[in-house]
């Protein structure tokens, strides 16, 4: 069966999922876990081995394993550290009364990383640094 197919016959599967995780990751608003889900999903997938398991019993456990990572890192956005570190510099320079498009524009680095920054200071939840992911 087409991996894509299988996603897609799984969708309400996704949304179970993310119904049951509403509330427990700070941050996370339910098009945001079914979104999460739906990654879970698509990488389960690709590593799903139709001899062995259903394929709605495998994506649920790759769903519960993400989710349970996420809730693990307290609903932070894995970020690279230079992002992390040039998103601190504008809000710090923003909690001294910069405008927010000043504190960005002073920031010395490509126009594509200021605007990483200007989503990052718009995201409604917090950033972390990659490698404190990784245990």
């Amino acid at each position: 069966m087409d991996r894509d197919q299988l996603v897609l016959d799984n969708l309400p599967l996704a949304r179970r999922m993310a119904g049951n995780w509403l509330g427990k990751i700070p941050g996370y608003e339910g098009d945001d876990l079914e979104q999460e889900c739906l990654i879970a999903m698509l990488d389960a997938a690709q590593t799903w081995d139709e001899l062995r398991v259903k394929f709605s019993t495998f994506a649920w456990h790759c769903m519960e394993k993400h989710l349970c990572r996420l809730w693990q890192r307290g609903g932070l956005i894995p970020t690279p550290r230079y992002l992390a570190s040039l998103v601190e510099l504008a809000r710090r320079s923003i909690q001294r009364g910069t405008d927010p498009a000043a504190a960005i524009a002073e920031l010395q680095t490509t126009p594509a990383r200021r605007e990483l920054v200007a989503l990052a200071l718009r995201a409604r939840r917090p950033f972390g640094r990659l490698d404190e992911d990784r245990r």
